[in-house]
């Protein structure tokens, strides 16, 4: 455990820091004891503005000491891919993912089309968790359901080999080809690292982040769905990774989608 020294602030600029997401571009090059910290808009018109802003009010949140535990070297304990959606950051883990998660993003959460970057984390990093995660109203599930447009076929056409075809506007068939997508990639996974699975070194979890309550537990919820290749709450729960999980948690393991046929 580290601990981190922050630059003093005041009690309304506190209040203003902790609704700046962790994930969020930060603004504003003076010190925090002098400078009011301002949020930015949830609609970001003036991006690149809103990015330097945002990174001034970053720095000005954080001593130089912050910096500098990771300055020499990254320590992640889990590698996650994540699809590149905009709605889906690494701030929904609820902790600081910096230095924590060694993070690769592509759009449906694909293992092979990144897999140079995942061998990297596992192989280099030697993260313990592999985490797959896919998400409720996933883009390129929902192209792989249907016509896929030509010019993403070498990013589609992956996905759809293992969905179901259909309308992406009936949910519950597009979440269960989103747990279709995780287990595949979870699969893939595993053969590319099955040495360390095998040898208990690494674990591959497969997730689902939920910010349309398709699965009643609350928007932005995380269901784990798969861990190195079976999908069984039993097995899961049984796994040593969540040997410390409160029993309130345990709805959100395998809450699956029954099979649906269009």
């Amino acid at each position: 455990t580290h601990t981190h020294t922050h630059t003093k602030m005041s009690e309304p600029q506190l209040k203003s820091a902790k609704s700046i997401d962790s994930d969020s571009d930060a603004s504003s090059a003076a010190s925090a004891s002098e400078t009011p910290i301002k949020t930015a808009p949830h609609d970001c018109k003036e991006p690149i503005v809103e990015l330097l802003r945002g990174n001034s009010r970053f720095k000005a949140m954080h001593a130089e000491s912050f910096f500098q535990e990771f300055q020499t070297s990254q320590t992640p304990k889990v590698t996650a891919i994540m699809c590149s959606d905009s709605r889906v950051q690494s701030n929904i883990f609820g902790f600081d993912s910096k230095n924590n998660v060694f993070v690769i993003r592509n759009i449906g959460n694909q293992v092979d089309t990144a897999l140079d970057s995942v061998k990297y984390g596992v192989a280099y990093l030697h993260t313990e968790v592999l985490l797959v995660m896919g998400h409720t109203g996933c883009g390129a599930v929902a192209a792989a359901m249907g016509d896929i447009p030509q010019d993403l076929e070498g990013e589609v056409v992956p996905i759809a080999q293992h969905v179901v075809k259909g309308d992406a506007k009936a949910h519950d068939l597009w979440k269960m080809n989103v747990e279709r997508n995780v287990d595949m990639q979870v699969k893939a996974s595993c053969e590319h690292f099955k040495d360390k699975v095998s040898t208990g070194a690494l674990a591959v979890v497969g997730c689902v982040y939920d910010f349309h309550n398709w699965y009643g537990l609350g928007c932005g919820s995380l269901l784990m769905t798969n861990i190195n290749g079976t999908t069984s709450k039993t097995a899961i729960l049984a796994h040593p990774l969540f040997s410390k999980l409160d029993a309130e948690f345990h709805p959100h393991v395998t809450h699956r989608t029954a099979p649906v046929h269009p």
